[in-house]
């Protein structure tokens, strides 16, 4: 009975459901790196023109504005984290335009790193306080660098398999088009 009161308790404090359910509040961080970064390394495969993924990330940054993914709830500064995740995500399928098992990968690990760059500039000036002291470090950088590409590019690798299980549908074709 007493988890039950903590999971309403974490639910009431707006922590997500994610954290909810889990018990664990940075689950929903957890959670949010492998679907962050499968989404944007998803959306040029399906929309090829440039700025689709950019698009995407502002989305997604507004939807998840009042949730406690990419940050805490009512943090703004997500949407420009968003805009930057996903024009990062643009700019390696420009660069890697052939191989696109290999740029979908890549944008998967790069929109990751490109967020945890931009959280250690914020922690630099001050705008971000609530993580841990150990990344105001470039040690500490270094092993969030290391991590995001990790689970950047799982990320990536799942949404290229997403995309071959839907590439040959109707609604894919059709926007393809």
């Amino acid at each position: 009975m007493r988890k039950y009161g903590c999971v309403i308790s974490h639910n009431n404090d707006g922590r997500g459901i994610i954290a909810s359910v889990t018990g664990f509040l940075p689950a929903s961080g957890v959670i949010g790196v492998f679907a962050e970064s499968c989404i944007l390394a998803l959306t040029p495969l399906i929309v090829t023109l440039f700025g689709s993924s950019t698009l995407t990330g502002l989305v997604f940054a507004v939807l998840v504005l009042p949730l406690p993914v990419m940050g805490p709830p009512g943090f703004f500064p997500k949407i420009l984290i968003g805009l930057l995740m996903g024009f990062s995500s643009d700019l390696i399928r420009i660069f890697i335009r052939k191989r696109k098992k290999v740029a979908t990968i890549t944008a998967g690990a790069i929109t990751q790193v490109t967020f945890a760059v931009i959280l250690w500039i914020f922690m630099q000036y001050g705008i971000i306080t609530y993580l841990p002291k150990l990344f105001l470090t470039i040690s500490g950088l270094l092993i969030a660098v290391i991590i995001c590409v990790i689970c950047g590019s799982i990320g990536g690798f799942l949404a290229w398999g997403i995309y071959n299980k839907i590439k040959n549908t109707n609604v894919v074709k059709r926007i393809q088009k």
